[in-house]
């Protein structure tokens, strides 16, 4: 399984609360060419710390969504079709700089 993959899963596990899925955010790598994608996500549900949860990927996604099954085996994909019904879909949320409380060690 990926580490994209994985941040998709931790993304959308609110949906078990039927609550809506994490956003992701978006912003390019200062390190590399690569552009990071995550989300914050304090695992305790409490007023504690809150970790940053990121997978790098190759290019910046021409779309606004993730579509993704939870139910198939298929990766998740950009889109920006919702209306497929057996999916969830995850926004992205596209910086133009980096993250400001972020810092990415690649």
């Amino acid at each position: 399984m990926s580490n994209f993959q994985s941040l998709v899963k931790i993304a959308s596990y609110k949906m078990i609360y039927d609550e809506s899925p994490l956003p992701l955010f978006v912003f390019r790598s200062t390190k590399n060419s690569k552009y990071v994608v995550g989300t914050a996500l304090n695992m305790a549900e409490s007023d504690g710390i809150s970790y940053f949860y990121y997978a790098t990927i190759p290019e910046n996604p021409l779309h606004s969504f993730i579509k993704y099954s939870s139910l198939k085996s298929d990766d998740p994909t950009f889109t920006n079709n919702i209306e497929e019904h057996g999916y969830i879909y995850i926004k992205l949320i596209k910086l133009f700089g980096s993250h400001p409380l972020v810092k990415v060690n690649e």
